[in-house]
């Protein structure tokens, strides 16, 4: 219920996949992982954009638990 919550990839949908924008949006979500999920590190994010011809990209985020050092993944669509 937060209006400042996330990263809003939904506004970014239609714009060309290039290797400058595939960075932006790696950069939008660790930024808004850093203001809005403090509990975590994140290790790694990945782009997956073999998927690009049917409007799909394949995102990879892992990160650690801070206060227990346990990792996990989490694979989202766009």
């Amino acid at each position: 219920m937060r209006s400042d919550y996330g990263c809003n990839l939904h506004e970014l949908v239609f714009e060309p996949l290039t290797t400058t924008f595939k960075t932006y949006i790696i950069d939008l979500i660790q930024t808004a992982i850093l203001y809005h999920e403090p509990r975590i590190e994140v290790e790694k994010i990945e782009l997956d954009d073999t998927g690009e011809l049917e409007g799909k990209i394949l995102i990879t985020i892992t990160y650690k638990v801070r206060t227990t050092n346990s990792r996990f993944n989490f694979v989202s669509f766009l």
